[in-house]
């Protein structure tokens, strides 16, 4: 018995387009998963010196949501990776 483990597709900005991809679906968390709570509640934006927003979160709090968002871009991301190929 193993798990069944497979590396996270990453490239230029996966990150916002990760959480871009998650925005467009309702995700629903389990009351239990008091981890992925904690984390979604202390999501943060990274801010610029005049306290403005800038387009990258803060790289804390979110070890269960980066695994939500590798799971949700893998298997709706490309929807059809992996069915065929063209050349």
């Amino acid at each position: 018995m193993g798990w069944n483990v497979r590396p996270a597709d990453k490239g230029k900005d996966s990150v916002n387009a990760g959480i871009q991809l998650m925005k467009t679906f309702k995700i629903h968390v389990e009351p239990s998963s008091t981890n992925l709570i904690k984390e979604l509640r202390n999501y943060k934006w990274t801010k610029d010196k005049d306290g403005r927003n800038l387009n990258k979160p803060v790289d804390a709090f979110n070890h269960a949501i980066d695994a939500s968002r590798y799971a949700i871009f893998s298997k709706v991301g490309k929807p059809n990776h992996g069915k065929y190929h063209l050349r």
